[in-house]
């Protein structure tokens, strides 16, 4: 038993780390527990072969059964906080959905491999681990993982399991509801594309958005990533070559598919929700996923943001948060 080791959390929860720990031995699982400083969540590590998995849920009522809600996030491989100075700072706007869901439902969020609490790397630096092990399915494997066990030590609706992908993070939950398939009852996709990436790419290689440094002309951009693109399926398993920060390994396993392709048995409700002014994702895309979904059969309803960027935020309307606004329209179609 003395492998077994829970670390401290905070005033008042003694009794529910306590059960934690007995239903971790009682699954074969070993895992740590602390709160997260000044943020409203409580941190946990599973170990795992070769890198743990850390994980963060919310900490309001935890006494209380009610829907989980895994928020994924866009591309990087910094931490889902960072410190400054003295204060731990979340990142990539989980907290907002956290507050909003405040009594209503858990919010789960999870760590990317080789990615620990408080990691951050700097322009030019990268985590090897991250590197060498990061891909779609990787990615999704630990998501799912992830739920199932967060399922079995928290008090939980399991009939209510629902994810929200932004960006990068919109493949991969369609990813995780293909791998849960009968477990996930509502999937949102904010800003996440809906054919594959290489459509958007190809959109804003054509317009002159991506790839200037690459040619002047539409002909060249367009030149330059087709090229790219063949260079990467003929090494597709590469983690030392890069393209745009990531290797050709992440690359690959995110274009080969789609968010229409994964959710296209998907037995749930989909919300798509899309800035029309993103310069990220091409906005049609998600038209494309909407009427893909619709003639698959899948109950889907599509949401087009009106100058609405990337992050769902107006420049004509700058004291609005367009962000707390897309978190606020989804969890209300979540819950409802």
């Amino acid at each position: 038993m003395s492998r077994y080791r829970i670390m401290e959390c905070a005033t008042g929860v003694s009794k529910h780390i306590v059960l934690s720990f007995l239903l971790a031995v009682t699954i074969g699982t070993v895992f740590s527990q602390k709160k997260v400083s000044r943020n409203p969540y409580f941190k946990y590590v599973l170990p795992g072969s070769g890198d743990s998995t850390t994980f963060y849920l919310s900490e309001f009522n935890k006494d209380r059964k009610l829907p989980l809600i895994v928020f994924i996030q866009g591309s990087g491989f910094n931490s889902l906080f960072s410190r400054q100075q003295s204060s731990i700072i979340p990142t990539s706007g989980h907290i907002d959905l956290t507050y909003l869901a405040k009594g209503k439902a858990k919010i789960l969020i999870v760590e990317k491999p080789g990615v620990r609490y408080l990691d951050e790397y700097g322009p030019g630096e990268r985590n090897m681990y991250f590197d060498a092990n990061f891909s779609l399915d990787s990615w999704s494997r630990r998501v799912a993982k992830t739920i199932k066990h967060v399922v079995s030590i928290e008090q939980v609706k399991s009939d209510s399991i629902m994810l929200i992908g932004h960006s990068e993070g919109g493949v991969v939950a369609a990813k995780v509801a293909k791998l849960m398939q009968g477990s996930i009852s509502k999937v949102c996709i904010l800003a996440g594309e809906g054919t594959s990436q290489l459509y958007s790419l190809y959109t804003f290689a054509k317009s002159g958005v991506f790839f200037k440094e690459y040619g002047k002309t539409e002909d060249e951009r367009l030149t330059y990533l087709l090229k790219t693109w063949n260079d990467i399926r003929a090494d597709s398993t590469s983690t030392t070559k890069f393209f745009w920060g990531f290797t050709y390994l992440r690359w690959h396993s995110f274009l080969r598919t789609s968010v229409l392709e994964e959710l296209s048995s998907f037995r749930g409700s989909v919300l798509i929700m899309q800035g029309e002014k993103d310069t990220h994702v091409a906005p049609e895309s998600a038209r494309i996923l909407y009427s893909g979904l619709l003639a698959k059969g899948v109950k889907s309803k599509l949401l087009m943001i009106e100058d609405a960027d990337h992050s769902f935020n107006s420049s004509n309307i700058t004291h609005l948060d367009g962000w707390s606004q897309a978190l606020e329209q989804s969890l209300e179609w979540m819950l409802e």
